[in-house]
């Protein structure tokens, strides 16, 4: 009988071979509601591998054994699809898992056609779709437009007009987030669009950008990596319309199997999707008493935020909260009061 050690050691050559592994920092945040405690990362590896192409055997795959013992001794194999939820934490020989979240992925098979997509929705939500494009192209002034961006050059102007737009989104304006200008992410984004990996699409009005998704291809998956729109133009959901007109364009091209709707969990994405998926975050650290202590901190504080959050949620506070910045939001870009579908 195979020993555990040797099992692990197997698996882990097959990850080396198999699997295509980059290096990437891997950071851990210790919060509390919306206070930071601190933060610390690790330079550890990443799998770069689609999750529909994984099966849901976590330990499928364990990460190189090159991983484990390099300075950081860290790997993270980011949306792995699972059947049931997993253990936070799980004690290898030489190595401690660890899985700080669960989620379902949400996506879009990309078989048939458009309009048969669209009977997936009801009548009246096919309606009120319909409405939210229409009212967006009846904007005054001239005609909307919307384009897409694939080679280099093109998404150098990509990248311009995705910076104007995440200025002044939520994400921008608030959050401190959006487009990334860093040095890392603009050597991988160039590099996936040399290799023909990048689709990008921006929204017009009046030859003004208001809205941009940054979406990523390879093997017959394109996945939805950023979607940002202008605060200013809330109230004529410039994030659906642009979101719709891609699905749009996606059945009629016929180029990809799937379009991943990426990230975590959403609304809009469960409303647009025809597949979810239950996916799990699963790290990988060398054992040791540091790291083990750091781990039990960090899931003791996901514990206590997750506590806070059913308890706000079950005395309303959390709509309310949410209605609240909402409105903050909107007096704030001079919009509309109404609620947009989806943004």
């Amino acid at each position: 009988m195979t020993s555990p050690d040797a099992q692990i050691a197997e698996s882990s050559q097959t990850a080396a071979s198999k699997y295509r592994w980059g290096p990437r920092p891997i950071t851990l945040e210790f919060r509390l509601g919306n206070f930071r405690f601190f933060s610390k990362t690790f330079l550890g590896q990443e799998l770069i591998h689609h999750f529909s192409r994984l099966s849901t055997n976590p330990q499928e795959p364990l990460p190189p054994a090159e991983a484990m013992t390099s300075s950081a001794g860290v790997a993270v194999v980011p949306t792995h699809p699972v059947d049931c939820r997993l253990r936070a934490l799980k004690i290898y020989p030489h190595m401690v898992r660890y899985v700080p979240a669960h989620y379902r992925r949400f996506s879009i098979e990309l078989r048939g056609t458009f309009d048969e997509y669209l009977t997936k929705f009801s009548a009246k939500s096919r309606k009120n779709l319909a409405r939210e494009v229409r009212r967006f192209k009846d904007l005054p002034g001239a005609a909307p437009s919307w384009r897409e961006y694939r080679s280099c050059e093109e998404l150098g102007d990509f990248r311009r007009l995705a910076g104007e737009v995440s200025k002044r989104s939520w994400q921008g304006k608030f959050q401190g987030t959006g487009f990334p200008q860093g040095a890392e992410f603009l050597r991988d984004f160039s590099e996936r669009a040399a290799r023909d990996g990048i689709r990008g699409y921006v929204l017009f009005h009046q030859q003004h950008p208001v809205a941009y998704a940054s979406c990523e291809a390879d093997n017959g998956v394109i996945e939805l990596a950023l979607l940002e729109y202008d605060l200013e133009f809330e109230r004529w959901s410039p994030g659906t319309v642009l979101l719709y007109l891609i699905i749009q364009k996606l059945f009629d091209d016929q180029a990809f199997k799937v379009f991943d709707l990426g990230g975590r969990e959403d609304w809009y994405k469960e409303f647009f999707s025809t597949r979810s998926t239950l996916c799990a975050d699963i790290l990988y650290f060398r054992r040791g008493a540091p790291v083990f202590l750091l781990l039990l901190l960090h899931l003791g504080l996901a514990f206590l935020n997750r506590l806070a959050s059913r308890a706000f949620a079950a005395m309303g506070l959390k709509a309310r909260v949410r209605k609240l910045l909402r409105r903050k939001i909107t007096r704030r870009a001079h919009t509309g009061d109404g609620r947009s579908l989806p943004f």
